[in-house]
């Protein structure tokens, strides 16, 4: 005889399996697959204990939650390096203050993006690239890259991998901030002594 739970498992399950995906799958049987998933909701108060929900996002299936352990690994597992350029002035992203760039990398203020002002710089550290779009902007056709923030992946403009008019070469390899994205702030003087 089974127990009141294994019976709230078994319903639960049976109503899953009226799912087609689940009748494709010619072994997929109760009688095998029951205790192991018994065995897991009984863990499951211990994994919580462990990790809180608010932590480990899980969808709820039958009794027990099926933890997204995917998105788990990567927020909790591994490092993040970053670099830090110096300089005196800093530019950081606006979310959660990662140092991107510094004024010395600075090449122009008079861009435009989608939060208004925007600058271009010459080298910026720290960013995540997405794939390559192809955007007619108000200068002409260009590859774009968009970038965010490689630490907490708030997006913060763009990179220019190539123009098609050769008057727009200059921004190539180049990236625009958005200036309602990043923070500027006092960085640290390296002045080295006179030898």
């Amino acid at each position: 005889t089974a127990h009141t739970a294994d019976k709230k498992f078994i319903f639960n399950f049976h109503f899953f399996y009226s799912f087609p995906f689940y009748r494709k799958i010619p072994f997929f049987n109760f009688h095998f697959i029951l205790p192991i998933i018994s065995s897991i909701s009984n863990k499951k108060g211990e994994f919580e204990r462990k990790f809180p929900s608010s932590s480990v996002p899980a969808i709820p299936i039958g009794t027990f939650y099926l933890s997204s352990l995917t998105h788990f690994y990567q927020s909790k597992m591994g490092r993040i390096f970053l670099d830090h350029i110096g300089g005196s002035r800093l530019f950081s992203c606006a979310s959660c203050d990662t140092i991107l760039t510094n004024r010395s990398e600075l090449i122009s203020t008079r861009f435009t993006g989608a939060t208004g002002r925007a600058f271009l710089f010459n080298r910026v550290v720290n960013l995540n690239y997405s794939d390559v779009q192809d955007r007619v902007m108000l200068t002409g056709r260009h590859m774009v890259r968009d970038v965010s923030c490689k630490n907490c992946d708030a997006k913060l403009g763009w990179v220019y991998e190539f123009a098609l008019e050769e008057a727009q070469r200059y921004k190539e390899g180049r990236v625009i901030l958005e200036r309602a994205l990043v923070t500027e702030s006092d960085g640290i003087d390296e002045h080295m002594g006179d030898d």
